[in-house]
């Protein structure tokens, strides 16, 4: 007879006195197995791939999980620990692991900063799991790695900066107006998008003298025109008053 148990059936025991006995008595042993971690931990990607966010100015870096890995074993009973291999990539040592239930989790323990050159193209580097067979660690049939590419992408971090912080104008007494006097450019490390305008890196200028709804323009340079004259007869009531200069200067210079 047969006896089903947990993984298969096995054969039934028969039991007999070691005394000879006119009556036979029986009786039936049921064996049931017992899992042993004997399988290894298979992660369930070979690649895995995330975009995240720059750090917020500096910093410093957040410990939110960035990606969440799983891993998969024919044990019954699991136990999956996860690190960052050391030396396995470019970037490693920027990020870390925290194991929540059966799943691994990646954050980033130094502040990302889109704006380094080394860190803009992204990071490579291997993970590993195990499932803390007998060697642990050190025992490759305990253990499972994969590759991990984290792409890192732009915030808006960074004020915008003049290429010159004066600038310097002289403008003659016969400037016709709408004349241009002077064009001013601002650059922003941020490659952050603006909408319509087709370029990364946007500027919005403003003019604190223009009226409410006039005052902003989003372009890569602010071009500075004069908008009038002086007229004759302010030119008159300079020469007679005690507060304003006596004669129309032929030209003026701007400090803008």
């Amino acid at each position: 007879m047969k006896i089903p148990g947990k993984f298969g059936v096995f054969p039934s025991v028969k039991i007999v006195k070691a005394k000879p006995s006119p009556i036979p008595r029986t009786g039936t042993l049921v064996v049931r197995l017992v899992d042993v971690n004997d399988n290894s931990p298979r992660l369930t990607r070979d690649l895995w791939v995330v975009e995240v966010k720059e750090t917020w100015g500096d910093g410093p870096a957040s410990n939110y999980t960035l990606l969440q890995v799983t891993t998969a074993d024919q044990d019954t009973s699991n136990y999956f620990y996860y690190r960052v291999l050391e030396n396995s990539g470019w970037g490693w040592q920027y990020f870390a692991m925290r194991t929540e239930g059966s799943a691994g989790q990646l954050y980033a323990r130094e502040t990302l900063d889109f704006e380094d050159p080394a860190q803009r193209r992204g990071f490579r580097f291997m993970i590993q799991v195990t499932d803390r067979g007998r060697g642990g660690w050190g025992d490759s049939r305990h253990t499972d790695t994969a590759w991990v590419e984290v792409r890192l992408t732009d915030v808006n971090d960074n004020p915008p900066m003049f290429r010159r912080p004066h600038v310097h104008v002289t403008v003659s007494e016969d400037t016709a107006p709408g004349a241009l006097l002077a064009s001013l450019t601002a650059t922003d490390p941020d490659e952050v998008m603006y909408p319509n305008m087709g370029e990364s890196d946007g500027v919005t200028y403003t003019n604190p003298n223009s009226m409410p709804g006039k005052q902003e323009k989003r372009s890569h340079t602010w071009s500075v025109a004069l908008v009038s004259t002086v007229s004759t007869a302010e030119c008159s009531a300079r020469r007679t008053s005690t507060i304003l200069p006596p004669l129309c200067p032929r030209s003026l210079t701007l400090l803008l």
